[in-house]
Protein backbone atom coordinates (compact mmCIF):
# COMPACT_ATOMS: atom_id res chain seq x y z
CA UNK A 1 0.00 0.00 0.00
CA UNK A 2 1.22 3.70 -0.76
CA UNK A 3 0.60 6.35 1.54
CA UNK A 4 -2.21 8.70 -0.53
CA UNK A 5 -1.51 12.35 -0.85
CA UNK A 6 1.74 12.49 1.72
CA UNK A 7 2.79 15.81 2.97
CA UNK A 8 5.00 18.09 1.38
CA UNK A 9 6.64 18.59 4.37
CA UNK A 10 7.13 16.81 7.71
CA UNK A 11 7.49 19.63 9.98
CA UNK A 12 9.17 17.40 12.72
CA UNK A 13 12.29 16.50 10.82
CA UNK A 14 13.17 20.40 11.50
CA UNK A 15 14.26 19.34 14.89
CA UNK A 16 16.32 16.99 13.64
CA UNK A 17 17.96 18.87 11.24
CA UNK A 18 18.61 21.43 14.04
CA UNK A 19 19.90 18.67 16.19
CA UNK A 20 21.97 17.62 13.42
CA UNK A 21 23.90 20.95 12.58
CA UNK A 22 24.34 21.62 16.64
CA UNK A 23 26.23 18.72 17.02
CA UNK A 24 28.50 19.35 14.01
CA UNK A 25 28.99 23.13 15.62
CA UNK A 26 29.80 20.95 18.87
CA UNK A 27 32.59 19.09 17.56
CA UNK A 28 34.27 21.35 15.66
CA UNK A 29 34.22 24.23 18.20
CA UNK A 30 35.72 22.09 21.78
CA UNK A 31 38.04 20.89 19.42
CA UNK A 32 39.08 24.52 18.14
CA UNK A 33 38.85 25.28 22.15
CA UNK A 34 40.69 22.62 23.25
CA UNK A 35 43.57 23.91 21.46
CA UNK A 36 43.78 26.93 23.64
CA UNK A 37 41.61 26.34 26.64
CA UNK A 38 42.42 24.10 29.48
CA UNK A 39 39.24 21.53 29.35
CA UNK A 40 38.69 18.63 31.54
CA UNK A 41 38.30 16.23 28.31
CA UNK A 42 37.45 13.21 30.31
CA UNK A 43 33.94 14.93 30.92
CA UNK A 44 30.92 13.21 29.75
CA UNK A 45 29.96 16.15 28.66
CA UNK A 46 32.97 17.16 27.18
CA UNK A 47 33.39 13.38 25.34
CA UNK A 48 29.90 14.26 24.08
CA UNK A 49 30.45 17.19 22.06
CA UNK A 50 33.89 15.62 20.44
CA UNK A 51 32.02 12.98 19.21
CA UNK A 52 29.45 15.37 18.20
CA UNK A 53 30.98 13.80 14.38
CA UNK A 54 28.10 11.47 14.01
CA UNK A 55 25.37 14.67 13.39
CA UNK A 56 27.40 14.06 10.06
CA UNK A 57 25.74 10.37 9.87
CA UNK A 58 22.61 11.72 10.93
CA UNK A 59 22.59 14.40 8.00
CA UNK A 60 23.18 11.41 6.12
CA UNK A 61 20.14 9.38 6.86
CA UNK A 62 18.42 12.71 6.98
CA UNK A 63 19.38 13.62 3.57
CA UNK A 64 18.97 9.86 2.07
CA UNK A 65 15.28 10.06 3.74
CA UNK A 66 14.38 13.33 2.14
CA UNK A 67 15.47 12.65 -1.25
CA UNK A 68 13.62 9.72 -1.66
CA UNK A 69 11.04 10.98 0.42
CA UNK A 70 10.77 13.46 -2.28
CA UNK A 71 11.32 12.11 -5.33
CA UNK A 72 8.59 9.17 -5.13
CA UNK A 73 6.25 12.05 -4.37
CA UNK A 74 6.96 13.44 -7.55
CA UNK A 75 7.60 10.46 -9.64
CA UNK A 76 6.22 10.30 -13.03
CA UNK A 77 3.62 8.20 -13.96
CA UNK A 78 4.23 8.31 -17.53
CA UNK A 79 7.62 7.16 -19.08
CA UNK A 80 7.25 10.01 -21.69
CA UNK A 81 7.70 12.62 -18.30
CA UNK A 82 10.82 10.60 -17.31
CA UNK A 83 13.12 12.96 -18.79
CA UNK A 84 11.90 16.23 -17.44
CA UNK A 85 11.23 14.86 -14.05
CA UNK A 86 14.93 14.23 -13.97
CA UNK A 87 15.80 17.75 -15.85
CA UNK A 88 13.63 19.26 -12.89
CA UNK A 89 15.15 17.23 -10.39
CA UNK A 90 19.00 17.90 -11.46
CA UNK A 91 18.50 21.85 -11.41
CA UNK A 92 16.76 21.85 -7.91
CA UNK A 93 19.69 20.07 -6.85
CA UNK A 94 22.02 22.09 -8.34
CA UNK A 95 20.35 25.62 -7.24
CA UNK A 96 19.93 23.92 -3.57
CA UNK A 97 23.47 22.88 -3.45
CA UNK A 98 26.19 24.88 -5.58
CA UNK A 99 25.67 28.84 -4.40
CA UNK A 100 26.22 28.27 -0.60
CA UNK A 101 28.92 25.92 -1.70
CA UNK A 102 30.93 28.10 -3.89
CA UNK A 103 30.19 31.28 -2.09
CA UNK A 104 31.75 29.68 1.28
CA UNK A 105 34.54 28.61 -0.93
CA UNK A 106 35.01 32.51 -2.10
CA UNK A 107 34.67 33.91 1.13
CA UNK A 108 37.54 31.58 2.29
CA UNK A 109 39.69 32.31 -0.43
CA UNK A 110 39.40 36.41 -0.06
CA UNK A 111 39.50 36.00 3.47
CA UNK A 112 42.97 37.48 4.77
CA UNK A 113 45.01 34.72 6.55
CA UNK A 114 45.35 36.46 9.81
CA UNK A 115 41.42 35.58 10.01
CA UNK A 116 41.51 32.07 8.39
CA UNK A 117 43.85 30.46 6.90
CA UNK A 118 43.71 27.54 4.20
CA UNK A 119 45.51 25.04 3.79
CA UNK A 120 46.19 23.99 0.09
CA UNK A 121 49.31 24.29 -1.46
CA UNK A 122 47.91 24.56 -4.74
CA UNK A 123 44.73 26.97 -5.28
CA UNK A 124 44.20 25.99 -8.17
CA UNK A 125 44.60 21.94 -7.58
CA UNK A 126 41.72 22.28 -4.99
CA UNK A 127 39.58 24.43 -7.11
CA UNK A 128 39.49 21.95 -9.46
CA UNK A 129 38.82 18.97 -7.00
CA UNK A 130 35.91 21.07 -5.29
CA UNK A 131 34.79 21.45 -8.67
CA UNK A 132 34.26 18.24 -9.41
CA UNK A 133 33.45 17.20 -5.76
CA UNK A 134 36.60 15.06 -5.18
CA UNK A 135 37.46 16.52 -2.06
CA UNK A 136 36.20 13.70 0.03
CA UNK A 137 39.36 11.66 -1.80
CA UNK A 138 42.01 14.04 -2.41
CA UNK A 139 41.41 16.00 1.06
CA UNK A 140 38.96 19.39 1.38
CA UNK A 141 41.26 22.22 2.06
CA UNK A 142 39.94 24.58 2.02
CA UNK A 143 36.60 23.99 4.48
CA UNK A 144 37.41 20.37 6.13
CA UNK A 145 33.61 20.34 6.28
CA UNK A 146 32.52 20.43 2.75
CA UNK A 147 34.31 16.80 2.72
CA UNK A 148 30.34 15.46 3.17
CA UNK A 149 28.80 17.85 0.36
CA UNK A 150 31.39 15.65 -2.29
CA UNK A 151 29.45 12.55 -1.10
CA UNK A 152 26.10 14.04 -1.10
CA UNK A 153 26.76 15.04 -4.30
CA UNK A 154 27.34 11.90 -5.80
CA UNK A 155 24.54 10.39 -3.97
CA UNK A 156 21.61 12.70 -5.10
CA UNK A 157 23.66 11.84 -8.71
CA UNK A 158 22.55 8.00 -8.34
CA UNK A 159 19.54 8.01 -5.89
CA UNK A 160 17.34 7.96 -8.99
CA UNK A 161 18.95 4.84 -10.55
CA UNK A 162 18.61 3.71 -6.90
CA UNK A 163 15.44 4.18 -6.26
CA UNK A 164 13.77 3.05 -10.12
CA UNK A 165 15.64 -0.11 -9.47
CA UNK A 166 14.13 -0.26 -5.83
CA UNK A 167 10.74 0.50 -6.48
CA UNK A 168 10.33 -2.36 -8.78
CA UNK A 169 11.59 -4.97 -5.87
CA UNK A 170 9.04 -6.23 -3.29
CA UNK A 171 10.02 -5.59 0.82
CA UNK A 172 11.46 -8.86 1.04
CA UNK A 173 14.15 -8.43 -1.61
CA UNK A 174 14.85 -4.93 -0.45
CA UNK A 175 15.63 -5.99 3.17
CA UNK A 176 18.17 -8.55 1.60
CA UNK A 177 19.61 -5.83 -0.43
CA UNK A 178 19.88 -3.72 2.48
CA UNK A 179 21.65 -5.94 5.05
CA UNK A 180 23.67 -6.84 1.90
CA UNK A 181 25.36 -3.72 1.72
CA UNK A 182 25.39 -3.06 5.13
CA UNK A 183 27.46 -6.39 5.56
CA UNK A 184 29.81 -5.44 2.87
CA UNK A 185 30.61 -1.83 3.63
CA UNK A 186 31.60 -2.82 7.60
CA UNK A 187 33.60 -5.95 6.65
CA UNK A 188 34.90 -4.23 3.58
CA UNK A 189 36.22 -1.41 6.41
CA UNK A 190 36.82 -4.05 9.08
CA UNK A 191 39.06 -6.21 6.62
CA UNK A 192 41.22 -2.58 5.05
CA UNK A 193 41.64 -1.54 8.73
CA UNK A 194 42.50 -5.38 9.80
CA UNK A 195 45.71 -4.95 7.39
CA UNK A 196 47.44 -1.73 8.62
CA UNK A 197 50.49 -2.93 10.21
CA UNK A 198 51.17 0.31 11.68
CA UNK A 199 49.88 3.28 14.35
CA UNK A 200 46.62 4.78 12.72
CA UNK A 201 45.83 8.29 13.31
CA UNK A 202 42.58 10.23 13.19
CA UNK A 203 43.50 12.01 10.07
CA UNK A 204 44.73 8.78 8.07
CA UNK A 205 41.42 7.15 9.70
CA UNK A 206 38.84 9.89 8.44
CA UNK A 207 40.16 10.47 4.93
CA UNK A 208 40.89 6.60 3.91
CA UNK A 209 37.92 4.93 6.16
CA UNK A 210 35.54 7.75 6.59
CA UNK A 211 35.44 10.56 4.52
CA UNK A 212 35.21 8.57 0.57
CA UNK A 213 31.63 7.90 -0.51
CA UNK A 214 32.07 4.25 -0.74
CA UNK A 215 32.05 4.10 2.93
CA UNK A 216 29.82 7.66 3.80
CA UNK A 217 27.31 6.07 1.50
CA UNK A 218 25.61 3.77 4.40
CA UNK A 219 24.09 6.78 5.69
CA UNK A 220 22.49 7.83 2.91
CA UNK A 221 21.88 4.67 1.71
CA UNK A 222 19.93 3.80 4.75
CA UNK A 223 18.17 6.65 4.39
CA UNK A 224 17.04 6.07 0.94
CA UNK A 225 15.67 2.88 2.07
CA UNK A 226 13.44 4.25 5.11
CA UNK A 227 11.94 6.69 2.39
CA UNK A 228 10.79 4.04 0.57
CA UNK A 229 9.03 2.04 3.12
CA UNK A 230 7.63 4.86 4.56
CA UNK A 231 6.45 5.56 1.03
CA UNK A 232 4.95 2.13 1.01
CA UNK A 233 3.40 2.58 4.66
CA UNK A 234 5.83 -0.43 5.55
CA UNK A 235 6.76 0.89 8.74
CA UNK A 236 5.97 -1.21 12.03
CA UNK A 237 2.91 -0.40 13.80
CA UNK A 238 5.03 -0.51 17.22
CA UNK A 239 7.26 2.98 15.73
CA UNK A 240 4.08 4.70 14.47
CA UNK A 241 2.44 4.06 17.51
CA UNK A 242 5.29 5.13 20.06
CA UNK A 243 6.85 7.81 18.02
CA UNK A 244 7.71 9.55 21.45
CA UNK A 245 9.36 6.70 22.76
CA UNK A 246 10.99 5.67 19.82
CA UNK A 247 12.46 8.96 20.08
CA UNK A 248 13.27 9.09 23.94
CA UNK A 249 14.84 5.75 23.45
CA UNK A 250 16.87 6.80 20.17
CA UNK A 251 18.51 9.71 21.65
CA UNK A 252 18.74 8.79 25.49
CA UNK A 253 20.90 5.63 23.98
CA UNK A 254 23.10 8.06 21.55
CA UNK A 255 23.56 10.14 24.48
CA UNK A 256 25.09 7.15 26.73
CA UNK A 257 27.28 5.82 23.37
CA UNK A 258 28.38 9.17 22.65
CA UNK A 259 29.49 10.18 26.25
CA UNK A 260 31.00 6.80 27.25
CA UNK A 261 34.49 7.51 24.95
CA UNK A 262 36.10 9.24 22.22
CA UNK A 263 35.96 7.38 18.69
CA UNK A 264 37.40 10.06 16.92
CA UNK A 265 40.65 10.39 18.55
CA UNK A 266 44.59 9.17 17.50
CA UNK A 267 44.20 6.65 20.22
CA UNK A 268 41.16 5.11 19.41
CA UNK A 269 39.97 1.68 18.58
CA UNK A 270 38.98 2.27 14.48
CA UNK A 271 37.16 -1.17 14.32
CA UNK A 272 35.04 -0.01 17.16
CA UNK A 273 34.34 2.81 15.53
CA UNK A 274 33.18 1.74 12.11
CA UNK A 275 30.73 0.00 14.24
CA UNK A 276 29.71 2.74 16.36
CA UNK A 277 28.78 4.81 13.51
CA UNK A 278 26.86 2.00 11.73
CA UNK A 279 25.07 1.72 15.67
CA UNK A 280 24.48 5.34 15.56
CA UNK A 281 22.99 5.48 11.74
CA UNK A 282 20.76 2.45 12.95
CA UNK A 283 19.50 4.73 15.78
CA UNK A 284 19.65 7.91 13.84
CA UNK A 285 16.92 5.89 11.56
CA UNK A 286 14.88 5.52 14.31
CA UNK A 287 15.29 8.52 15.53
CA UNK A 288 13.91 10.11 12.52
CA UNK A 289 11.10 7.56 11.97
CA UNK A 290 9.59 8.32 15.59
CA UNK A 291 9.87 12.26 14.96
CA UNK A 292 7.65 11.46 12.08
CA UNK A 293 5.23 9.68 13.99
CA UNK A 294 5.90 11.78 17.34
CA UNK A 295 2.83 13.43 18.93
CA UNK A 296 2.16 16.62 21.55
CA UNK A 297 5.04 18.25 23.45
CA UNK A 298 8.03 16.28 21.42
CA UNK A 299 6.06 17.19 18.42
CA UNK A 300 5.96 20.98 19.05
CA UNK A 301 10.08 20.92 20.36
CA UNK A 302 10.79 19.65 16.87
CA UNK A 303 8.36 21.80 14.95
CA UNK A 304 9.19 24.68 17.34
CA UNK A 305 10.16 27.91 15.67
CA UNK A 306 13.80 27.91 17.00
CA UNK A 307 13.90 24.34 15.59
CA UNK A 308 12.98 25.97 12.28
CA UNK A 309 15.61 29.06 12.65
CA UNK A 310 18.50 26.97 12.89
CA UNK A 311 16.75 24.12 10.42
CA UNK A 312 16.73 27.22 7.97
CA UNK A 313 20.10 28.07 8.03
CA UNK A 314 21.45 24.42 8.84
CA UNK A 315 23.21 24.46 5.57
CA UNK A 316 25.18 28.04 5.20
CA UNK A 317 26.11 27.13 9.09
CA UNK A 318 27.14 23.82 7.54
CA UNK A 319 29.46 25.32 5.25
CA UNK A 320 30.86 28.88 7.02
CA UNK A 321 31.01 27.65 11.01
CA UNK A 322 34.65 26.23 10.89
CA UNK A 323 35.75 29.72 9.50
CA UNK A 324 34.88 31.78 12.52
CA UNK A 325 36.42 29.31 15.01
CA UNK A 326 40.24 30.99 14.40
CA UNK A 327 39.30 34.43 14.49
CA UNK A 328 36.67 33.39 17.44
CA UNK A 329 39.40 31.57 19.17
CA UNK A 330 41.62 34.89 18.94
CA UNK A 331 38.95 37.34 20.54
CA UNK A 332 38.18 35.13 23.64
CA UNK A 333 40.02 34.87 27.23
CA UNK A 334 38.36 32.48 28.04
CA UNK A 335 36.00 29.42 27.22
CA UNK A 336 32.55 31.37 27.99
CA UNK A 337 33.64 33.55 25.85
CA UNK A 338 34.66 31.69 22.68
CA UNK A 339 31.17 29.97 23.42
CA UNK A 340 29.32 33.17 22.47
CA UNK A 341 31.45 34.83 20.04
CA UNK A 342 31.53 31.61 18.29
CA UNK A 343 27.80 30.84 18.23
CA UNK A 344 26.78 34.36 17.57
CA UNK A 345 29.30 34.76 14.97
CA UNK A 346 28.51 31.53 13.41
CA UNK A 347 24.69 32.15 13.25
CA UNK A 348 25.03 35.64 11.93
CA UNK A 349 27.55 34.43 9.19
CA UNK A 350 24.98 32.10 8.27
CA UNK A 351 22.27 33.79 8.68
CA UNK A 352 23.57 36.79 5.68
CA UNK A 353 24.34 33.40 3.66
CA UNK A 354 21.09 32.44 4.40
CA UNK A 355 19.51 35.48 3.22
CA UNK A 356 21.86 37.32 0.69
CA UNK A 357 22.80 33.62 -1.65
CA UNK A 358 20.30 31.19 -0.22
CA UNK A 359 17.21 32.73 -0.26
CA UNK A 360 17.07 34.14 -3.46
CA UNK A 361 18.20 31.06 -5.20
CA UNK A 362 15.57 29.03 -2.95
CA UNK A 363 13.10 31.49 -4.70
CA UNK A 364 13.76 30.14 -8.07
CA UNK A 365 13.87 26.03 -7.01
CA UNK A 366 10.11 26.63 -6.00
CA UNK A 367 9.63 28.76 -9.34
CA UNK A 368 10.74 25.96 -11.55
Amino acid sequence: MIIKNPPMMIESLSGIRALAILLVIFRHGVKGALEKFNINIDSPFVIFMINGWSGVDLFFVLSGFLIGYHLQNRWPNEPSKFESFIRSYIYKRCVRILPIYYASIAVVLLLPTSIYSIHSHNVTYDLAIHSVFLQDYLGSNFIVSLWSLASEIKFYILAPLILYFFLKVNSKILLIITFTVISLILYSQYIALSEELSFISYSHFFWKYRAPFHYAFLGLFIGMILAIFYAKDGIPLWIKNKGNIVVLFSLALLTFILSSQSYASDNANWILTIFIIAISIALYSLLILGAIYSKSLINKILSSKISHFISKISYPLYAIHMVVIPCSLQLSNSILQFVVIYILSSVLSAYILHICIENPFMKLKRNF
